[in-house]
């Protein structure tokens, strides 16, 4: 896969804190960063994916108790 670079500022109070985190899970600061960005991106994605489905006028809808009733 291509990567590209990119640069960024961050508030000196949030780089201390993701220098805290990366040495507590031996992992580099920019690991944190991606792993940041992979979760945000997936659940734009989850929440793109949901919005077509409530606006898909043929798609099924379950109410929660209807399926907590049919589980048990």
């Amino acid at each position: 896969m291509a990567q590209a670079s990119i640069a960024l500022r961050i508030p000196e109070e949030v780089n201390k804190t993701l220098e805290q985190y990366a040495k507590l899970i031996d992992r580099p600061k920019v690991w944190l960063i991606k792993k940041g960005i992979d979760a945000i991106i997936q659940e734009m994605e989850d929440l793109s994916i949901a919005n077509a489905r409530l606006n898909d006028p043929h798609s099924e809808y379950r109410d929660f108790d209807e399926i907590r009733k049919e589980l048990s």
